[in-house]
């Protein structure tokens, strides 16, 4: 676990947790002043689990959680790039399935909920790089 607050009046709460050999990385970057981040890793189960979150501006708000297990592959990135955008979103793939999800939304004050789920023995990937002001991003990945 890397973290690397450059600014003012930053909170970030933070929990890694791997066990039955598989392995947790987070790295969080806040760069602006007001961040809050909270995040959750948990990988178990032979899996890998790696989550980014690159917050650059204040006020976006994003909430996601990210499940692997039992044969899947599971991919996420979100590029939110303007303020104002509400998108929520559900990814699961399952049973030697893969499961990918691009989220780009180009509009104002944006607030993303999403949740990705892929089952046993799977790597789950998520990249979260929000380009607004205000953020707070509370993830969970499992």
């Amino acid at each position: 676990t890397t973290i690397t607050p450059e600014q003012t009046g930053s909170t970030i709460s933070e929990t890694t947790t791997a066990s039955s050999i598989g392995t947790g990385t987070t790295t969080i970057t806040p760069e602006q002043t007001g961040s809050t981040i909270s995040e959750t890793t948990t990988t178990s189960s032979i899996g890998t689990g790696t989550t980014t979150i690159t917050p650059e501006q204040t006020g976006s708000t994003i909430s996601e959680t990210t499940t692997a297990s039992s044969i899947g592959t599971g991919t996420t990135t979100i590029t939110p790039e303007q303020t104002g955008s509400t998108i929520s979103e559900r990814t699961t793939a399952s049973s030697i399935g893969t499961g990918t999800t691009t989220i780009t939304p180009e509009q104002t004050g944006s607030t993303i909920s999403e949740t990705t789920t892929a089952s046993s023995i799977g790597t789950g990937t998520t990249t979260i790089t929000p380009e607004q002001t205000g953020s707070t991003i509370s993830e969970t990945t499992t």
